[in-house]
């Protein structure tokens, strides 16, 4: 006479057990990554690398700045008779928060930025005489 109810709790108990296992993998992968997520939050050496080397302007330009509404009056390439070129670009630690920054400073021939700024007089929008800003705000049509 043979009896099945033996293999049938021993099966029920392999389930058991394949159950208890999956769920302490997965426990402990979940563990891990809040572990790494909370690392990363609140660790204080995650500072943000600032590139400064001019030569990697058209590809922060280009490529690396995602808006690029927000740079296009940046000029397409760093003029050949510039001088004192400096450059700064950080991404920050996340893209897509407030603190990424695109700076380019460089001196022009005297010539070449009358030129320049007689092209954008005709085409701005406001014009801003010089001095304190909060000057700006109380003086009368501080805007034109």
């Amino acid at each position: 006479m043979k009896r099945s109810l033996p293999t049938r709790r021993y099966a029920s108990a392999q389930l058991v057990q394949i159950a208890i296992i999956a769920f302490i993998s997965l426990g402990s992968i979940g563990i891990v990554g809040v572990g790494f997520v909370f690392r990363q939050a609140f660790n204080s050496n995650n500072q943000v690398r600032t590139i400064q080397d001019p030569s990697r302007y058209q590809e922060i330009r280009h490529k690396l700045w995602l808006n690029q509404n927000q740079v296009r009056h940046f000029p397409n390439h760093i003029p050949p008779n510039s001088s004192e070129v400096r450059l700064a670009y950080s991404r920050g630690l996340l893209q897509g928060q407030k603190n990424n920054f695109f700076q380019l400073r460089l001196k022009l021939p005297e010539q070449q930025v009358k030129e320049l700024h007689n092209q954008y007089k005709a085409i701005a929008k406001h014009r801003y005489i010089g001095g304190n800003t909060n000057d700006h705000q109380d003086l009368r049509n501080w805007h034109k």
